[in-house]
């Protein structure tokens, strides 16, 4: 049986969520395959990262996690948004406790979920997709890298080759700025 590790605490964050108004949890799994070149998070990359972490050794604990802890921590904040970063949540070694993560959560809540993967890569995987909203996908690309930053006009990702992708796999930004 495969194991999943998450950063925690959960933290909140205004500028995940690819909206001009909404907080979003932002969970965060351990492990990526893509090793770009410049990662913000370099250190989740590895899969023996242990700081700060809960690990999963099944999937009903992970099911347990959610019913006990994200959806109290949903109404705490007062939001029904998450966004799934890391690492790469839709690393083969995540994948599977993602989609038990979907498919636990209430259907009024929206999810993004941020992939190094390029979209149509994405659409290969069996997922739950009818539970996500939104998908930023695509490497970092270091010689294509700016400054990200997101306001009430418009999200700018860190690299202009991602993009932002609504459940049906339509882009939603152009050259990786999201107008809102």
């Amino acid at each position: 049986m495969k194991s999943c590790k998450i950063l925690y605490p959960i933290q909140t964050s205004f500028l995940d969520y690819p909206d001009n108004q909404s907080l979003a949890l932002v969970i965060c799994f351990i492990g990526c395959e893509h090793n770009c070149p410049g990662c913000q998070n370099k250190k989740l990359q590895s899969l023996d990262y242990s700081n700060g972490v809960l690990e999963f050794e099944s999937f009903d604990e992970m099911k347990s996690f959610i019913n006990q802890n994200i959806l109290n921590l949903l109404k705490r904040n007062h939001t029904n948004k998450i966004v799934f970063s890391g690492g790469d949540p839709l690393m083969l070694n995540n994948r599977e406790f993602l989609d038990i993560i979907l498919q636990t959560l209430p259907d009024d809540i929206d999810v993004c979920i941020y992939t190094g993967y390029v979209i149509d890569r994405v659409k290969e995987m069996n997922l739950h997709f009818d539970k996500i909203k939104y998908f930023k996908c695509g490497p970092f690309v270091k010689s294509l890298s700016r400054e990200s930053y997101k306001n009430d006009i418009e999200m700018c990702l860190a690299s202009s080759n991602q993009g932002i992708y609504d459940n049906k796999f339509n882009e939603l930004s152009n050259n990786g700025i999201l107008k809102f």
